[in-house]
């Protein structure tokens, strides 16, 4: 457990992330309708994740990068259509 200001967070190790990865893919398979982005960001908050680490994850996994990428850019999170993740 990591302490950062007043907030808990739960570290995973490397061995860990392939777990992560396919807990998170399963979380956002069992919502509705709706944002990627605020999927990723409810369970970093219900797992008590650090964004930032699962944002790496997301990062390293190219399948998953896209598919986010393309969900940006269908929610019009991105302000110009020609923008994608590499660049944010």
């Amino acid at each position: 457990m990591l302490n950062y200001k007043d907030e808990h967070y739960d570290d995973f190790k490397d061995e860990d992330t392939e777990l992560i990865l396919n807990n998170l893919i399963q979380f956002i398979n069992n919502k509705g309708e709706g944002s990627i982005v605020e999927y990723i960001l409810d369970f970093c908050e219900t797992y008590n994740y650090r964004i930032e680490e699962i944002a790496y994850l997301i990062k390293e996994n190219k399948t998953f990068k896209n598919i986010l990428n393309q969900d940006c850019i269908h929610n019009r999170i991105f302000r110009t259509e020609n923008k994608s993740l590499d660049e944010w």
